[in-house]
């Protein structure tokens, strides 16, 4: 049964990984990112809205960090 609860999470995590990567965009990304924000590298500024989805799916803790040069960052 356990394989079948890991199978299952993997295809979870793969399904959001997806979603995630096809929402990322300029408009979603921290306003302090959305000038530098390329396609290329669509996770740039996607932190705290990414660190929101999966709280919201999988559960546990937000965490927030400051970071000197960004301000902010969320996991």
């Amino acid at each position: 049964m356990s394989n079948f609860r890991e199978l299952c999470f993997k295809r979870s995590l793969i399904t959001l990984k997806r979603h995630l990567l096809d929402a990322w965009c300029r408009e979603t990304a921290s306003p302090l990112c959305q000038q530098t924000w390329d396609s290329r590298n669509s996770a740039v500024g996607q932190c705290a809205v990414t660190a929101l989805i999966v709280q919201d799916e999988l559960g546990g803790e937000l965490m927030r960090t400051v970071v000197d040069v960004f301000g902010s960052h969320y996991y």
